[in-house]
């Protein structure tokens, strides 16, 4: 490349640079809303578009709002020779502390090295009987990479993401036991995976899918240990295998 081009080149990337750094942190609000398409957005923002603090907030599709807790960010200047956004991001909700790595483009969102924390009561919408559970707590989000794209009006998955749900409660306080669900994106509008019982007297095994109209589709057993807590979580239990007496089998259906 000669001189003169690699010098326009030079000053293009100082200028952004020189924009990023001078351009309030409110900014990102709108960044995030794109490659989310809608479910991600930035509240009480303060600081600039290069290093800069705020509230996130996850919306489903049946229109809830969650908070996300604090998040804080630093822009990697490097990346955006290639065009996107490199942010080194560090969340903070109750007494949880969360980090990953966001490459952010035009139509896609990328985390890498995710250790994220999301309330439980998120998921709540994904079918009607888990809405009815009232689910609680706090699901533990972990990826080495997972990539969600905008493709017309759909969302893609790519990746892996593992959640560990510790305690699980449902019912304003009846605690479950301690579960693993893993989902997996193959450049398509569905995530399937597993769902596992580390711990607990209420055992969920089997197979998931959240479907491209964010359902959640399950086929699995239930198995309810005998003991103290058996009866505490006999309405749970109930809510999910009706008149079984300690297990039940879950069709392939919408939990």
């Amino acid at each position: 490349m000669s001189k003169p081009r690699q010098l326009i080149g030079f000053s293009i990337a100082v200028f952004c640079l020189t924009l990023i750094a001078l351009a309030p942190a409110r900014l990102a609000d709108p960044l995030i809303k794109q490659a989310s398409a809608g479910h991600l957005s930035l509240h009480a923002s303060s600081g600039s578009l290069w290093h800069g603090n705020g509230q996130l907030q996850l919306s489903n599709h049946a229109g809830q709002h969650f908070s996300l807790g604090q998040i804080s960010w630093e822009i990697g200047p490097a990346a955006l020779l290639g065009g996107q956004l490199e942010i080194a991001l560090i969340q903070i909700l109750g007494d949880q502390r969360g980090a990953a790595q966001l490459k952010l483009g035009v139509t896609q969102m990328t985390l890498l090295d995710l250790h994220l924390h999301l309330p439980a009561e998120a998921i709540a919408s994904l079918s009607p009987m888990l809405s009815a559970l009232s689910p609680a707590g706090k699901l533990q989000l972990q990826s080495a990479s997972y990539t969600l794209r905008r493709e017309a009006a759909q969302l893609l998955h790519q990746g892996q993401i593992t959640a560990f749900w510790q305690p699980a409660t449902f019912l304003n306080g009846v605690e479950a036991g301690n579960y693993r669900i893993q989902l997996n994106g193959n450049n398509s509008a569905v995530l399937a995976g597993e769902l596992s019982t580390l711990s607990g007297k209420l055992d969920l095994q089997g197979k998931l899918q959240i479907n491209e109209r964010q359902q959640l589709i399950m086929n699995g057993k239930v198995h309810l240990a005998p003991g103290p807590q058996a009866q505490r979580l006999m309405p749970v239990f109930r809510a999910l295998c009706g008149q079984g007496k300690d297990s039940c089998t879950l069709g392939s259906g919408l939990l």
